[in-house]
């Protein structure tokens, strides 16, 4: 009976678990495209620093915004990033929360069910004991049934034969 109640208890943290992990990875997939992102924005950005196109090898102005437009860009994809990991951390921990709920609830009635079981065993057993007093007593009393049943019969056979008897004599 007891595996019963852990199947009961298992079978919605799994299905909740499946749903959970499906989600979790288009959300990782997202943050995975993002880091991506960021990594072919530095790169850019590191090609943009060496990058010197004023007279005798200088930076002009033009590559110094260059260079600062990715950086920019590169901060905002690193804000999206960190808001994501931020929704994720937060997203966990609702999970987190919402299965312990889910685990104690259950618990909770695998104990009901547990208690259930115990009253009902032990009713059972004292409706069998009454059901076997029934019987004992039951069995006892038709014994005597009969026995007084065959004596009447008898008796009523006797006394019919005698009166038969006396009406021939």
């Amino acid at each position: 009976m007891f595996m019963k109640g852990v199947f009961f208890l298992l079978v919605p943290v799994l299905f909740c678990q499946t749903y959970l992990f499906s989600q979790d990875r288009e959300e990782r997939k997202e943050l995975l495209k993002l880091v991506n992102e960021r990594q072919v924005m530095f790169d850019e950005y590191a090609a943009s620093l060496k990058r010197k196109s004023g007279i005798f090898g200088q930076k002009t102005k033009n590559d110094l915004r260059t260079t600062h437009d990715k950086l920019k860009d590169i901060v905002e994809v690193d804000n999206k990033i960190m808001t994501r990991l931020r929704q994720l951390l937060e997203y966990s921990k609702f999970e987190k929360q919402t299965m312990s709920y889910d685990v104690n609830q259950y618990a909770e009635q695998l104990k009901n069910f547990e208690r259930t079981q115990d009253t009902l065993l032990k009713q059972l057993a004292r409706l069998e004991e009454e059901n076997a007093k029934l019987n004992k007593s039951g069995s006892g009393r038709s014994k005597w049934t009969y026995f007084f049943l065959g004596f009447f019969s008898a008796l009523i056979v006797y006394f019919l034969r005698r009166r038969k008897l006396s009406r021939k004599n």
